[in-house]
């Protein structure tokens, strides 16, 4: 007789099977970490030793794991982690408040970074400028990213690892903004804020993003969530954030809890891709 160690049943459960579109009454018997059979309760129950554990769900609905199709699972691990702040904020000094409060409990070669802010929604509604975060943040890099994902707001200290100055040339399609006297305000727009947002996250280093991607798969199998695509974010070389060195590091740690597809962005030269597949 086959070692069972666990038996769940309900009254409606949908394995997703070609051809069956509708929950039925079912049992499911479970190995380990392996479900050994399906089928109807008297008959998986009567297979299994007299001992093993049945845990009836009633009317639950019980299903196979759900799959996103369309994650950034970077950012949305890294943005779920002590790493970064995500928060919209009221105002520009209230954001920058918070993040400085924030910043207290961060690595000490952390940069401070958050993501979230629209200032359309600030009171007032007026534009953000470096000033605020020089004076909050004089010595250490701190970077904001924007709610709709296309703007970085940095301080002084963040241009100047940067090697941004008054006189860069951002890249096609991106902007460094100016105020009157030709110096830079800290805000970066579209390809601009894309070339530099993985610059701004290379301090995290392979470790803390491993850890960072551990905990999320965690969190979303307590979700019910057990396969995703990572989408690219960027359609920039190096500005894609699928990291499949993460991925392997956390599988060759028996750690990967999830099933992922990866979508990098699509180049002129695609052997990332193809290396990839």
């Amino acid at each position: 007789m086959q070692h069972i160690d666990r038996i769940i049943r309900s009254k409606n459960v949908f394995t997703a099977q070609d051809g069956i579109d509708t929950a039925r009454e079912l049992a499911i018997a479970i190995a380990g970490d392996r479900i050994v059979a399906v089928g109807a309760p008297d008959d998986v129950i009567a297979a299994a030793p007299a001992a093993t554990s049945v845990i009836d769900y009633g009317e639950q609905f019980v299903c196979p794991g759900f799959h996103d199709a369309h994650l950034h699972f970077f950012h949305t691990s890294v943005g779920s982690s002590p790493y970064m702040l995500m928060d919209m904020g009221t105002s520009e000094a209230a954001l920058v408040q918070h993040a400085l409060e924030f910043s207290q409990d961060l690595p000490d070669d952390a940069w401070v970074v958050t993501q979230g802010w629209r200032d359309y929604r600030w009171d007032p509604p007026e534009h953000p400028t470096k000033a605020s975060l020089d004076a909050a943040f004089p010595d250490r890099p701190c970077v904001m990213y924007s709610g709709d994902g296309h703007t970085l707001w940095l301080n002084s200290r963040a241009l100047e690892a940067l090697g941004v100055t008054r006189d860069s040339e951002p890249p096609a399609g991106g902007s460094y903004d100016k105020d009157a006297n030709g110096e830079l305000t800290g805000i970066a727009h579209e390809a601009a804020a894309m070339q530099l947002l993985p610059r701004c996250l290379e301090w995290l280093g392979e470790d803390r993003i491993a850890s960072a991607y551990a905990d999320q798969m965690r969190r979303m199998a307590e979700q019910g969530i057990t396969s995703i695509c990572d989408m690219s974010l960027m359609p920039m070389p190096g500005c894609d954030f699928i990291r499949d060195d993460v991925y392997d590091k956390l599988q060759a740690a028996g750690k990967l809890g999830i099933r992922a597809h990866l979508f990098p962005t699509l180049l002129d030269d695609q052997s990332r891709l193809e290396e990839l597949q």
